[in-house]
């Protein structure tokens, strides 16, 4: 392989390879890799099994018909350098790998497999140690980069071989039921982590530690204590390993101490009660083993309480036409019966507390920010608006893209002229709701186009939504790069009664409705506005 093994896989006997492939049903060529994990066992765990073939001796395959693609996935139980072999020989000449047991071994195993360009991350041979899901509650796991750790691999570090992207994977991320029977079996979705696709990841548990431990205990005067416990894995050693315990106050870092770990617990005492507290692990030669950012202690629960006192009963319409179908709909009445706080530990706090007041502006700075980042303006007054949104257009380096059903000829001279780059493409998804007449539309039209042309910058791109009185769109879009504001008013009155503005936080499902819209939607008369 050209390249000198240097993973030490000392305190390992196994690893589990986790893979799946595609394959396009128009071509006859080897499958190529879209995933695939590999997971060393620890000498504290069962050895793992294969996934059994069927009987035709292939894997579970699944076929995206929308895709035109065969997807499988199998499970491989292997030798532990092997395993590691396979992993590493992926960017040079990868093949299907090829199980431990002669009993789940198959005719294609060893086969060749293709694989798409790819890069170490970190270096080959480091390996980099996950940063754990900081929410209480798992609620960040977008934010968390590995998601197909299981809860046997932790605490692990890691090793990954990232892909570049290609229409061949692109086909299998856009079709949701492949997405859904991908889940099912590498346990993400590709869709949220795209970053994957392509790739492969090296999963090396800490062959040492269990797990990590810390918890809050009370003395018999009633004062708090971090307690931190470190737990090996059977017959293992704890020598060369560090604990460090710390507690955040009020943003700021307060308790920080480390300990040599031993067996037995590791304590600091607080001055008071505790509020947000974490760890980290490290070991002297391997680093960064394990750790968590500081979390809160639960010591409140909000209860209320409702009860149903009657049932009405109203029937509705489905829709305004005369022969509407009528349909019955049964609401049950509740009556707020009680509320309250149960106080599990600590003293009771109000609204006027000083810790209650921090954590209410905290995240009221957080809601700002989210605001901010969402450009959220309010508007009710035409000057600003009219300069809001012509900023906007001036700061656009690639596109820009107006869809407004009620915009016409004149507003595309009144906004799309403050573009700055003469090469930018404008684009106008209208309907005719904005044009009562033929002969205002051509007019409207005219204008504009002629001034594009005066100015030599290339002709927008005008399309009229179907329909006419009902088109199917009724929100206004300004889309500029790959950003799509939603505005509450059209561009012919934005300002005049108080309206909202707002940049969508994730734009790529609007973004691809509102250009399915312009393709589907038909050309504007230019060669008539022409005449």
């Amino acid at each position: 392989m050209g390249e000198i093994q240097t993973i030490d896989i000392e305190g390992y006997h196994s690893a589990i390879v986790r893979l799946a492939t595609i394959r396009d049903r128009s071509s006859n060529g080897y499958p190529y890799l879209l995933f695939a994990s590999v997971e060393l066992v620890t000498e504290s765990r069962p050895r793992p099994d294969s996934t059994p073939l069927r009987k035709n001796d292939v894997p579970h395959v699944f076929r995206a018909r929308d895709a035109n693609l065969d997807l499988a996935f199998r499970r491989v139980a292997m030798d532990a350098a092997n395993a590691v072999d396979w992993y590493r020989a992926l960017k040079h000449k990868a093949t299907l790998p090829i199980p431990q047991h002669e009993a789940d071994k198959g005719r294609h195993d060893g086969t060749a497999l293709q694989t798409f360009l790819m890069s170490d991350e970190p270096k080959w041979p480091s390996l980099s140690t996950p940063l754990a899901d900081p929410s209480l509650f798992g609620s960040a796991e977008d934010l968390y980069p590995t998601p197909f750790l299981g809860s046997g691999a932790r605490p692990s570090r890691v090793h990954r071989q990232l892909a570049d992207l290609s229409p061949l994977l692109d086909r299998v991320i856009a079709d949701a039921e492949a997405r859904s029977w991908l889940r099912r079996r590498i346990h993400f979705d590709i869709g949220e982590h795209d970053e994957l696709v392509g790739g492969a990841v090296l999963i090396v548990p800490d062959p040492d530690i269990r797990a990590v431990r810390t918890f809050m205990a009370r003395d018999a005067d009633g004062r708090e204590h971090l307690v931190g416990e470190v737990l090996p894995r059977r017959g293992r050693s704890l020598l060369g390993l560090t604990l460090t315990l710390f507690e955040e106050r009020f943003g700021a870092m307060h308790l920080f101490k480390s300990f040599p770990v031993s067996e037995n617990l590791m304590i600091v005492s607080a001055m008071g009660q505790l509020e947000h507290t974490g760890h980290a692990l490290s070991h002297a030669e391997r680093g960064l083993v394990d750790q968590q950012k500081a979390l809160p202690y639960l010591r409140s629960i909000g209860l209320n309480m409702n009860m149903v006192n009657r049932r009405v009963r109203i029937n509705t319409r489905d829709g305004r036409r005369k022969n509407a179908p009528s349909v019955t709909h049964d609401i049950d009445e509740v009556t707020l019966a009680s509320n309250g706080v149960i106080r599990l530990e600590g003293e009771s706090v109000t609204d006027r507390d000083p810790t209650t007041r921090f954590y209410h502006a905290s995240a009221k700075r957080r809601r700002q920010r989210l605001a901010k980042q969402q450009g959220l303006q309010w508007f009710d007054n035409r000057e600003a608006a009219v300069r809001f949104i012509r900023e906007q257009i001036g700061r656009a380096q690639t596109d820009v893209f107006i869809v407004d059903p009620y915009a016409d000829g004149k507003d595309l001279f009144d906004f799309g002229h403050f573009i700055s780059r003469r090469e930018i493409q404008l684009r106008l998804l209208t309907s005719r709701l904005a044009f009562k007449n033929d002969e205002k539309m051509r007019a409207s039209l005219r204008n504009a186009l002629q001034s594009f042309a005066e100015r030599g910058v290339p002709p927008p791109k005008i399309r009229i939504l179907r329909g006419g009185k009902s088109p199917p769109l009724h929100d206004r879009f300004l889309v500029i790069g790959g950003d799509v504001w939603l505005s509450g008013n059209s561009l012919n009155n934005i300002g005049e009664r108080a309206s909202v503005i707002l940049k969508l936080p994730d734009p790529s499902s609007a973004l691809e409705r509102l250009e399915r819209l312009f393709d589907q939607a038909q050309p504007a008369p230019i060669e008539d506005a022409k005449k």
